[in-house]
């Protein structure tokens, strides 16, 4: 949807959407790469249009793959599992 938006949207919006995560697009396509995807070539063709890999780029990339994925706490209590769980004796 984001590329779309940079493609069909307003362009200058997209682009510094898609500069602004130059990070997670770099570190997604590592990850395709290693897993040996075809869709890494999808992902080298989409940062052909940013600008290069510099040294403070790949530091950021080493950073938020140390990190991990961030966790997504909004909006999800009511789909809380611990009283479901409490409620069947710890059982599934």
């Amino acid at each position: 949807m984001v590329l779309e938006f940079a493609a069909r949207g307003d362009r200058l919006t997209g682009d510094a959407l898609l500069v602004e995560h130059r990070v997670s697009i770099g570190l997604l396509r590592e990850a395709l790469a290693k897993a040996e995807s075809p869709y890494a070539a999808v992902v080298d063709g989409i940062l052909a249009t940013l600008p290069p890999l510099t040294d403070e780029i790949r530091e950021r990339m080493t950073q938020l793959a140390r990190q991990g994925p961030p966790q997504e706490s909004v909006g999800l209590e009511p789909f809380a599992l611990l009283p479901v769980l409490e409620s069947q004796g710890g059982r599934r």
